[in-house]
């Protein structure tokens, strides 16, 4: 920031440029540092910083002492009030800048002319019509319970870094540290996300009531309309088991395109019940390859009520 130096001793000239200098300094550090918060804020930019408190008591107004941040500029609001009654109806106040002169600043110069020093510029409830836009010189007036302060304004851009669960950030750390912690836990959910099968487009086949002897035999197909990795899930269900040994066996095989690609045998009691079975594997299938289940019993003979073959395409 700018300074004006004065410390050498001995006395130097003073005129009215060196104390421009050193409050223009003052007023572009304040005021520019301001105006970089204030172009994230809603409305027209323009906010309360302190004080300003303002209560109703009808018809008055009470406004208490504070300042104010209107067009690029810290503004004080000095204690005052104001009436409801003065109002018409479609009106309203809004805070504006107004411009005055303190007389205990006038002074005469050396070529005998009469000037005014002390200009004081106050933020003061000014009668508008409700309806007009809002402008970059006025400030909403709000009773307290309505006002936001600037600490306001940040928790509503940012939050108040506070947090349900804590799972991965913890209440009033650093938004940065927050930020960073999800993004690395966000890595690692997208890592597996990738490594995860997606399900793409399903083709599906069924058949009720076959039978199924010791040959093997054809038990449901359909033809693959795409070429791509897949999952192929087959389930069955077969009754009305007859035979002549307490454990038979079953045996199942998936072709693809004529290759046997996979073999399941599993064992069974003989207890005239139901038997349900549920495997799936995985493949690579090429569009128009026909992908088929066969399967023989040891010695048994049974009727299959219901057998469904599903084939997901996936990344």
């Amino acid at each position: 920031m700018d300074k004006f130096i004065n410390t050498s001793n001995g006395g130097i000239p003073l005129v009215n440029n060196d104390f421009r200098w050193s409050d223009d300094s003052i007023r572009d550090f304040i005021d520019n540092h301001l105006s970089d918060f204030a172009v994230t804020i809603a409305d027209n930019g323009n906010f309360y910083l302190s004080g300003v408190n303002i209560t109703y008591s009808a018809p008055d107004y009470t406004i208490a002492e504070g300042y104010v941040y209107i067009d690029g500029e810290i503004v004080k609001v000095d204690a005052q009030g104001c009436r409801s009654t003065s109002l018409l109806p479609g009106q309203e106040f809004r805070f504006e800048v107004v411009e005055t002169y303190d007389t205990t600043g006038d002074k005469t110069t050396r070529s005998g002319s009469s000037i005014s020093t002390y200009r004081k510029r106050r933020a003061v409830p000014t009668i508008v019509t409700s309806t007009d836009p809002l402008t970059d010189s006025q400030l909403v007036f709000d009773v307290t319970a309505n006002q936001e302060r600037i600490g306001d304004k940040i928790d509503k851009l940012l939050g108040n870094v506070s947090y349900t669960e804590q799972n991965y950030i913890t209440n009033d750390e650093k938004i940065t540290e927050s930020i960073d912690a999800l993004d690395v836990k966000l890595k690692d959910v997208s890592d597996i996300a990738d490594n995860t099968v997606k399900l793409k487009s399903a083709y599906s086949s069924t058949i009720l009531n076959a039978g199924m002897t010791t040959d093997e035999t054809d038990i449901v197909s359909l033809t693959f309309n795409c070429t791509a990795n897949a999952i192929i899930n087959f389930s069955i269900k077969l009754s009305s088991f007859s035979g002549t040994s307490a454990t038979n066996s079953i045996t199942y095989k998936i072709y693809v395109n004529g290759v046997a690609v996979e073999t399941v045998a599993e064992s069974f009691y003989e207890d005239g019940g139901a038997m349900l079975h549920n495997f799936m594997i995985r493949s690579s299938i090429t569009s128009g390859q026909i992908v088929k289940v066969t399967g023989n019993m040891s010695s048994n003979i049974s009727t299959v009520d219901k057998a469904s073959l599903t084939v997901f395409s996936v990344d």
